[in-house]
C-alpha cells in the first residue's frame, strides 16, 4: 500500500503514514471508507428500485395465484 499524501510505500497497514504522518483511512482491507458507503448507498437504491417496481407495475397480483395456491385454470362454478 502507498501513503496518498506522499506515496511512500509501507509496509505494513497502519492508521498513519510513518513518512509524513497522513492519517490512512481505509477500511476492509484495504477498500476506502468512500468506496464502502457508495456501495452500500447503491445496494439500498437497487432495493427502492425493485419494491417500486413490484408495487407500480402489477407483478404483485401475477404472484398472487402462486403465493395464494391459486389453480391455473380455475372454473367458474355452474348455476
Amino acid at each position: 500500500m502507498k501513503c496518498p499524501n506522499c506515496k511512500q510505500q509501507l509496509v505494513s497497514q497502519k492508521d498513519f503514514c510513518i513518512n509524513c504522518g497522513q492519517e490512512l483511512k481505509t477500511n476492509f482491507k484495504g477498500i476506502s471508507i468512500k468506496w464502502v458507503i457508495a456501495i452500500m448507498v447503491f445496494l439500498v437504491l437497487v432495493g427502492v428500485i425493485v419494491v417500486l417496481a413490484i408495487m407500480y407495475y402489477g407483478t404483485d397480483r401475477e404472484l398472487d395465484r402462486y403465493l395464494n395456491d391459486e389453480p391455473e385454470n380455475k372454473e367458474p362454478k355452474g348455476d
